[in-house]
């Protein structure tokens, strides 16, 4: 490996524990919007995505759904933000990756808007780890990270052995189609059979363990 490594993350469920803001922002916003009929709890919704509320549930009428969107973005950056925290080891890995390799080598691509994101990782001084923080870009694919991490890996100088570090089968998909080691972290929330290819852990620190064995001396 002539010129190094480069190391992608995912943010939320990788990197940051967004769970807590997401569900107070929840609580507190969709009731404006869905019809007053409509049964519905916290738990309930938090895992869906945002078509499958639309689908499952009543809104008051038809623009109600897209006025909520607007407003759970808007209550989460001005008020619920600052509730998300680091996922545990986190900060000692990135500490870790810098001190070895730079920051200059690390960077974060998220499914999270790149103001929201770069809002958290400011809040929580994560900025000064990464290179650069960008967000994918939906294309009408069904998982539109691979485009948006190739062009995240076209940033670098080639060769250099590289890793994307993510939470969902799709973030391994994305680090396999661009010749990445693929790492998910925390198989509880993996399929039985994950992504072919893909190295799973549990701990974060496990990913230095897997950099160190990757790269050239």
């Amino acid at each position: 490996m002539s010129e190094g490594i480069v190391i992608g993350f995912d943010f939320d469920g990788t990197l940051v524990d967004s769970r807590e803001a997401v569900r107070h922002a929840l609580s507190e916003t969709l009731p404006e919007f869905l019809d007053p009929q409509q049964a519905w709890s916290v738990d309930d919704v938090f895992h869906l995505s945002l078509d499958a509320l639309r689908s499952r549930y009543r809104f008051r009428d038809n623009g109600a759904f897209f006025a909520f969107r607007r407003a759970f973005v808007k209550r989460f950056d001005n008020e619920h933000y600052k509730k998300v925290q680091p996922i545990e080891h986190a900060v000692d890995l990135l500490q870790n990756l810098k001190a070895r390799y730079g920051s200059s080598r690390l960077f974060v691509l998220t499914n999270r808007r790149q103001e929201s994101a770069a809002q958290i990782a400011n809040a929580l001084n994560f900025e000064r780890f990464f290179a650069f923080i960008t967000s994918v870009i939906p294309d009408g694919t069904e998982n539109p990270k691979i485009v948006a991490l190739s062009k995240a890996l076209g940033r670098y100088e080639t060769p250099y052995w590289s890793a994307y570090v993510g939470d969902h089968p799709k973030d391994a998909e994305a680090a396999t189609r661009n010749g990445s080691t693929a790492i998910l972290f925390d198989p509880s929330v993996m399929p039985k059979n994950p992504p072919k290819g893909a190295i799973v852990i549990d701990v974060l620190t496990d990913v230095l363990k897997i950099v160190e064995e990757n790269r050239e001396p």
